[in-house]
Formats: C-alpha cells, sequence, structure tokens
C-alpha cells in the first residue's frame, strides 16, 4: 500500500471520527430539542418521573401559596401541597406538563409570539395546571395566567431566538452524517485489511462515546448551575428535569459505545481469526 493511500486512509479515518463525533449529539439535538413533537414527548417522559413530580408539587405549592396570599385568602398549606401532590400524581400531569413545555418551544423556535407573553419576555404559564387542581377546599380564583418570568440572564432571549440556530443545528446533523458514511466507505475501500479498518472505525466511534460522555457530564453540570439564578420559581422542577434530559442523553451515548464496540470487537476478531488462517 503506498504512502499517498496511508495518508489518505488516516485522515477518512480522522474525517469519519470527527463526523460521528458531531453527528450524535447533533441528531440527538434535533431530534429531541429542534424537532417540536420530539421535545415534547420528551417533556412528556419527564413530566412521568417521579422527581419531576416530585418537584413540580413543590413548586406549584409555593405559586399556589403566593396567588392565595396576593388574594387575601388564608389557606393552610399542607392542604395545598396534598391537592397538588393528588394532581402531580395523576395520569394528566404528564400531558399538561408536556403542554406547557410545548408552549416554551414554540417561544423560542417560531418567529411568532402568541401575545400572551409579558412584554415579549420568555414566561413559563402555569395557569392550566393550577386550574387542574381540585380547588374545592382551596377557595382561590385562578386568573387567565399565572406567568413565571425566566431571570435577568435570559432577558436577551427574544421570541424566535432558536429558530435559525435550530435549523443549523438539523443541516449540520445531516451533513456530519452524510460526511460520516461517506469517510468509512472510503477507509473501507483504500484500505487492503478491510476488517482491520472496520475495527479502527469501530474503535474511533467508541472513542467518540467517550468524549461525548464527559461532555454529558459538563453540561449536566453547567445547566444546574445556570437554573437557580435563571428560572426562579421552578428550580426544583427543572432540576429534576435535567436529570431526564441527560440520562436520555446517556443513553445515545451508551447506545454509539455499543455500536463502536461491537464493530471493534466482531471486525477485530475477524481480522484476527482470518490472519490466522492464512498464515
Amino acid at each position: 500500500m503506498s504512502v499517498v493511500r496511508i495518508g489518505v486512509a488516516l485522515a477518512l479515518t480522522l474525517l469519519a471520527w470527527v463526523g460521528v463525533l458531531v453527528t450524535v449529539p447533533s441528531m440527538w439535538l434535533s431530534r429531541n430539542v429542534v424537532d417540536e413533537s420530539g421535545y415534547v414527548s420528551l417533556a412528556r417522559s419527564a413530566g412521568a418521573d417521579d422527581h419531576v413530580r416530585a418537584a413540580m408539587t413543590g413548586d406549584l405549592t409555593g405559586i399556589t401559596l403566593g396567588l392565595a396570599a396576593r388574594q387575601n385568602v388564608s389557606v393552610p398549606a399542607p392542604l395545598v401541597r396534598q391537592a397538588v401532590a393528588v394532581y402531580t400524581r395523576s395520569d394528566r400531569f404528564p400531558d399538561d406538563f408536556a403542554a406547557a413545555n410545548r408552549a416554551g418551544h414554540r417561544w423560542l423556535f417560531t418567529d411568532k409570539v402568541s401575545g400572551r407573553e409579558v412584554d415579549g419576555e420568555w414566561v413559563i404559564d402555569v395557569a392550566p395546571m393550577l386550574r387542574s387542581l381540585d380547588l374545592r377546599l382551596i377557595p382561590i380564583a385562578v386568573p387567565d395566567t399565572v406567568q413565571i418570568r425566566i431571570g435577568d440572564e435570559y432577558r436577551a432571549v427574544s421570541p424566535g431566538y432558536l429558530h435559525e440556530r435550530g435549523q443549523w443545528v438539523t443541516r449540520i446533523s445531516w451533513i456530519a452524517l452524510a460526511v460520516s458514511i461517506v469517510a468509512g466507505i472510503g477507509v473501507v475501500v483504500l484500505v487492503r485489511a478491510r476488517l482491520l479498518a472496520l475495527a479502527a472505525l469501530g474503535c474511533a466511534v467508541l472513542l467518540d462515546a467517550g468524549i461525548l460522555w464527559v461532555a454529558a457530564r459538563a453540561g449536566k453540570n453547567i445547566a444546574t448551575d445556570h437554573v437557580d439564578n435563571g428560572l426562579p420559581g421552578v428550580q426544583a422542577t427543572v432540576r429534576a428535569a435535567i436529570e431526564v434530559i441527560y440520562q436520555s442523553v446517556m443513553t445515545s451515548v451508551a447506545i454509539t459505545a455499543i455500536v463502536g464496540a461491537v464493530i471493534a470487537l466482531a471486525c477485530g476478531g475477524a481480522h484476527l481469526y482470518s490472519s490466522r488462517d492464512s498464515s
């Protein structure tokens, strides 16, 4: 094999490695964040998580008590918490949680403002959730909207802020996937020891999974650090939701690692077996 072919093969291997490294997170983002249906599905899964339910119980209890105080209504906190807990444990809660997230997604990823935002700010409307509570023992009136403003850190975020960025994420994911496939095929075509080349590509994918694992851990820590300042009033819920999202990301990373390991072991083993037979 000539030096030129070896150099091209190494370059293509590196390109395939980088391509996979970009493809996995960008595909996950495109499917679970940029795409509205995928995002709502992820939010619904988060709403069914026990930790999210428990966190939302605390957050909604505080919001309800604050609303009662503004209406000069005296109501025992344990009674409110019990009513909220019954709701968050119900089958209806995941759908309501997903609906609230759908509204937030549309605000960020479309160019249109629904008219329910305050001065164009990013807000969360929990009124539909409060109306789902059993208010027979809690004599308060739920307004049309009960909006939680996002903190000062996000005041620069405007409606449709992620619209163009989301489109670029989707484009990049497909470009990276195509580059990975073409580069991988190129390596197999150029290298005579094709099983060994495939094993090397499998090792590259396995290395990608390790890098993505570290990146996911770091991203989770960064997101958690920003929650308290950025999302007043629903910190506990967002923290619990971050954990659900993190587990979803780690599932994709685990699948990537398994695919890489299977390719590396199978092709590497087949190469060794064929080499032993030929000798």
